[in-house]
């Protein structure tokens, strides 16, 4: 987007993080209009952890995840689409792939964007430099790069569902380096590869809630891919993201049930963790470390299958140093299953934390009715017909047919009972959740 433009926008907001870093962006300069949230001249200057690269990761540096070092000198809203500069969008056609990871933005404000057919590089100006392309014996098989990117030492790093990681050269996007250091594939929705100290962490193996299925966190080498440490929760991760605090020698994660972990940034050992309160609950969302030293988690109270018409949630805020217990809220009426962010939302005001509390996205009201509905109906019909049918040969005597009235009926019984069933589901459900489709 073009920050010239943007500079007519006047009056001062706190903005998100990825949209504060892409407006900072005009052909490869920094534009003196967004400015750091500490008024420093210019905001595009690294993370001294993080090396030179201008957006990491899927949520900028590690510091910054959940609170962004920038800010806008300007009025909001803003005319984004006046302020486009290019798209892009596949060359066999708009629905051939699906992105599935935020932009990483290096040095020379190069992109990379993981798709459903592999990665590719682009300009600053929106030209691809290269692709590299997922074979399409994998693609056949159902894999894919199920993960945020993360980048390090000149090279991107990413993983696919079937439990492979790997390091693609930044500059040909030839391959630097394979492993699977997990027989059980790695999960699929949308969590991060973090790339920080020469380590590339990240959770292996598939995970699953309803079967206390559980997965693992582990560090391996940036440079090799060989195995650092693995640390494994008694409960599961989900859209797992580490936080890495002032000290520079932990790092601090959720489970999915709001269960919190420290660990040795360079052993992984265990340096303290606070059991979930409920083992039986699941959240994909995820938590915010403050620059207070505050690390603030998320929670439901339902269970994964109950996400889309969760019973209640919470916001817990933990100390770093030691996990203690500092706050909470519990009285939501549903879950969280989305980051919070923190900042401060006016000047000379404290920090607030930012968060959306609502069940989870399901289908609408008439999509439900196709699938559940459809199928009793059709298998309703179909049975039906059998049952009609079978009594055919028995027609021609009112004896036979009274014989194998309990025959044919029987079916035909069954499927009017299956389509009432679902039907009553359906009402249900609509009345308590879609009151407006009716």
């Amino acid at each position: 987007v073009d920050a010239a433009s943007v500079s007519g926008c006047r009056s001062r907001a706190l903005a998100a993080q990825a949209l504060a870093a892409s407006l900072a962006l005009v052909a490869g300069e920094v534009e003196d209009d967004v400015c750091s949230a500490d008024g420093g001249a210019g905001c595009a200057a690294a993370d001294a952890n993080d090396g030179e690269y201008f957006w990491p990761h899927g949520r900028g540096h590690p510091r910054h995840f959940g609170q962004s070092p920038h800010a806008f000198k300007m009025g909001w809203p803003c005319n984004l689409s006046a302020m486009l500069k290019w798209k892009w969008s596949h060359p066999d056609g708009r629905f051939r792939s699906m992105v599935f990871s935020k932009p990483i933005i290096d040095d020379r404000h190069n992109i990379y964007v993981a798709m459903f057919d592999g990665i590719r590089k682009f300009s600053r100006l929106g030209e691809v430099l290269w692709y590299w392309e997922l074979n399409a014996t994998l693609r056949a098989q159902g894999v894919y790069v199920p993960r945020n990117l993360g980048i390090m030492t000149g090279l991107v790093y990413a993983c696919l569902n079937n439990g492979d990681v790997f390091a693609l050269s930044m500059e040909t996007g030839s391959f630097a380096w394979s492993v699977r250091p997990g027989s059980r594939g790695i999960g699929t929705d949308t969590g991060f590869v973090i790339a920080r100290g020469g380590r590339v962490i990240l959770d292996v193996d598939h995970s699953e809630p309803m079967a206390n299925q559980t997965n693992r966190v582990m560090a391996l080498s940036g440079s090799d891919g060989s195995t650092l440490w693995e640390y494994t929760p008694d409960q599961g991760v989900w859209n797992f993201l580490p936080y890495f605090p002032e000290d520079g020698e932990t790092l601090v994660f959720q489970d999915w049930s709001a269960g919190v972990h420290s660990v040795n940034l360079t052993t992984g050992a265990r340096i303290w963790t606070v059991p979930p309160a409920d083992k039986s609950t699941w959240t994909d969302g995820g938590p915010a470390l403050g620059p207070n030293g505050m690390f603030y988690v998320v929670s439901s109270k339902s269970d994964m299958l109950s996400s889309w018409r969760s019973a209640g949630g919470g916001l817990h805020a933990y100390r770093v140093s030691d996990g203690r217990l500092m706050w909470e809220r519990t009285d939501f009426e549903e879950g969280i299953y989305t980051y919070p962010v923190v900042g401060r939302l006016g000047a000379g005001r404290g920090l607030s934390v930012v968060t959306g509390v609502g069940s989870l996205g399901f289908l609408p009201f008439i999509v439900q009715l196709t699938f559940v509905a459809g199928p009793g109906l059709r298998w309703g019909v179909g049975l039906g017909l059998v049952a009609w049918l079978s009594c055919c040969p028995f027609r021609r005597s009112r004896r036979r047919r009274t014989k194998v009235l309990g025959f044919c009926g029987l079916p035909a019984l069954g499927a009017v009972l299956g389509v009432a069933v679902a039907a009553v589901w359906l009402w249900q459900g609509a009345k308590r959740h879609y009151p407006h489709s009716l």
